[in-house]
């Protein structure tokens, strides 16, 4: 097929672009694994902890040798045909895929002046290349004008040009969008934090029980609000900081599409839901978290997704695959920690796979039931009166919950401790832990 042009990118440096994002993943792993007490300076806990850090430092090596010989192959370019467009899986990529100029859903710049990016969406992907990755220095511009004119020569132009209309549509009605419960919510964690760090000391591996951690043995005996409170509680820095980053993430997005009523909703749900799971499947122990709620919003803007994706400005969308990568890859998570602890020995903090799949659920449930039947300019109106009960409901609940959390803790938390430690010890003894 004749070739009508192309538009050549920069062969990229060793540190740019995704290398140095992933780098900087590897020096995260680090960190955290300090932080989560491997390093302590004896002997037994150091030896825990260097296996893992060896291994990221291996694998950051055999990224970095590959990276390298991917910088002595040609540099990438966008080649322009009569009915498509061969488009580099991104500025740093060898790889490319062909386009039909009809798949195109939205043409934009995105990001701080200094750091723009030319962005394509089509149905199956987005692709992203910075200005600053142009052998041409208006070789951005070169490429918006042109895909622009072949865009404008389709037969369907004007079906085109309606929907790009209607995703800056959306894209207005949802930038300006307060995010307030959101931000409640992790101020709300963040204060408990603090507070266990007053209240709860670090040596005693189960002084959350005391403020409410979720324990199956007490739940059974009637301690609901433990499915309340858990949700607030969590076991390191780490923890709170991974967990407060998801959801901050993605209560931004969903709470500018979906409004603050049905966010509460889905976050309220998904973490009672997520709670009561691991009490029914964890027989000992405790779990603490806001991962319950996080895979409940994970999932619902997911479907969000996939039901309005054409709808949906930049900002709010994602390709299928990259929910099929993000949603597999937790669900791995349990694999790949026990993996890693039958490979190096080491003890790693246990994920409550059951408290994720039932948040995930509920997350599903809530998102379906909000969603059928509506279109997306209905989704985006204030929530009714039956989200509204609901959602007034459900925080009458978690305050009622956190409230009998602090009672008890204050009557008896010694005791409830005492009892989870010992029955945990004795699960231990016998195999089951």
């Amino acid at each position: 097929m004749e070739e009508l042009g192309r538009i050549a990118l920069l062969k990229p440096r060793f540190w740019s672009g995704r290398f140095l994002r992933i780098s900087t993943g590897f020096v995260l792993g680090g960190v955290i694994s300090a932080a989560m007490g491997r390093i302590r300076g004896d002997d037994g806990t150091q030896a825990q902890t260097v296996p893992l850090l060896a291994l990221l430092a291996g694998a950051w090596g055999v990224l970095a040798i590959l990276r390298l010989l991917r910088l002595t192959r040609r540099a990438p370019h966008i080649l322009f045909y009569p009915d498509h467009v061969e488009l580099p899986n991104s500025a740093e990529s060898r790889g490319s895929t062909p386009v039909a100029y009809g798949e195109i859903l939205s043409l934009a710049s995105a990001g701080p002046h200094h750091a723009r990016q030319i962005v394509i969406a089509t149905s199956r992907r987005a692709f992203s290349y910075p200005e600053a990755a142009f052998a041409d220095p208006h070789g951005a511009t070169v490429l918006h004008q042109a895909l622009a004119h072949r865009l404008a020569t389709l037969e369907n132009a004007s079906d085109l040009r309606a929907d790009f209309a209607r995703r800056k549509a959306v894209e207005d009605a949802t930038r300006g969008r307060p995010v307030r419960v959101t931000h409640t919510l992790l101020g709300l964690l963040v204060a408990t934090y603090y507070l266990q760090g007053i209240l709860v000391p670090g040596d005693r591996p189960f002084g959350l029980v005391r403020m409410g951690a979720n324990a199956a043995l007490l739940v059974r005996d009637g301690q609901w609000f433990r499915l309340v409170s858990g949700n607030f509680l969590h076991a390191s820095l780490p923890h709170i900081a991974l967990n407060g980053l998801a959801i901050l993430a993605l209560g931004t997005l969903l709470e500018r599409l979906l409004g603050p009523t049905r966010l509460l909703v889905i976050y309220l749900t998904s973490a009672l839901a997520g709670s009561a799971a691991s009490a029914v499947v964890l027989r000992h122990g405790q779990s603490v978290g806001a991962s319950t709620a996080v895979f409940g919003l994970l999932v619902a803007l997911a479907l969000c997704n996939r039901r309005y994706y054409r709808e949906l400005p930049l900002g709010l969308r994602q390709p299928a695959r990259v929910w099929v990568i993000v949603l597999g890859l937790n669900a791995l998570l349990p694999l790949l920690f026990f993996g890693l602890e039958i490979l190096f020995r080491v003890r790693l903090p246990k994920i409550d796979w059951a408290a994720h799949a039932g948040g995930a659920a509920a997350g599903a449930m809530c998102a379906h039931l909000m969603l059928r039947r509506r279109t997306l300019a209905e989704v985006l109106e204030p929530a009714g009166r039956v989200a509204r009960t609901f959602a007034i409901a459900l925080t009458a609940l978690f305050v009622a919950g956190l409230v009998a959390a602090g009672v008890r803790g204050v009557a008896a938390g010694a005791e409830d401790e005492e009892r989870v430690r010992e029955a945990t010890i004795a699960s231990i003894l016998q195999g089951e832990l």
